[in-house]
């Protein structure tokens, strides 16, 4: 596929991912992603690119929480990731179809663990599964330049803050990757003040974040979400969504 003809197929397929619902589209060179864990370990070998797509949360629902996740946000949180496995399913199906190889990656594994799962016995329970991924959707998010790595390990949009859901489909096909973005958060800890968990470090980096502890008091976080907001009454798994609703990038672009 030369030069020209790449480009042609990297902007059809983002159309393609569009059409079907997504509201962003990249392309991540997964080069950007070497070393990165994966479920199993050699997912990414014959794979060159990912598309990245990202299915925007509802602002009305999103400002309508203060301190903990709603019902409300529950069920937009859930039909946002079906929508992306439909659309990154549909990505798939459209690649192969060209005849190159290509995976769509599950949007969100550990929540539908949690739902069917009791954690009122958190101290039998082997956190490692719950907490990893077939692939980190955020640093495909990133890489794409479908947005930064804010403070909060949120991808960060500079449209639409980090209101959105990713998902991502891995693939041989020759597409033409985007360029990731450099943080604007600067000095902004507006995330770190509405954290319920008081888990946000504050940390300032830009690129690919430090070690996962660093930025995050992770347990912490963790335990509040699987222990505390997956038991709120119609809720039924661990989500929180208030750093989302907090961040400046989100709720300017209301004003």
């Amino acid at each position: 596929m030369d030069l020209i003809h790449g480009i042609q197929e990297t902007m059809r397929i983002k159309t393609f991912a569009m059409k079907k619902g997504a509201d962003l589209a990249g392309i991540a060179d997964l080069g950007l992603l070497a070393g990165i864990p994966t479920k199993p370990g050699n997912l990414l070998e014959g794979f060159t690119v990912a598309v990245s797509v990202g299915v925007r949360l509802n602002d009305s629902v999103l400002d309508g929480m203060q301190d903990r996740p709603t019902s409300l946000y529950a069920h937009v949180h859930r039909m946002a990731n079906t929508l992306l496995d439909h659309i990154t399913f549909d990505v798939a199906r459209e690649i192969l179809g060209t005849g190159y190889d290509a995976i769509p990656i599950p949007a969100s594994e550990a929540a539908n663990i949690a739902e069917k799962l009791d954690t009122t016995k958190a101290q039998e329970l082997d956190w490692r599964p719950l907490t990893s991924s077939t692939l980190p959707s955020k640093a495909v998010a990133r890489a794409a330049g479908l947005g930064w790595f804010g403070k909060s390990l949120l991808i960060v949009n500079p449209e639409i803050g980090p209101r959105f859901r990713h998902a991502s489909v891995i693939t041989n096909m020759p597409l033409t990757p985007d360029t990731p973005l450099r943080s604007r958060c600067g000095t902004c800890e507006e995330c770190v003040k509405a954290c319920p968990a008081k888990a946000i470090r504050g940390l300032r980096f830009d690129g690919v974040p430090p070690p996962r502890e660093e930025v995050l008091d992770f347990p912490r976080c963790r335990d509040t979400l699987w222990l505390d907001f997956k038991n709120i009454h119609d809720v039924g798994y661990p989500i929180c969504g208030v750093c989302i609703a907090s961040c400046p990038w989100g709720r300017r672009r209301q004003q």
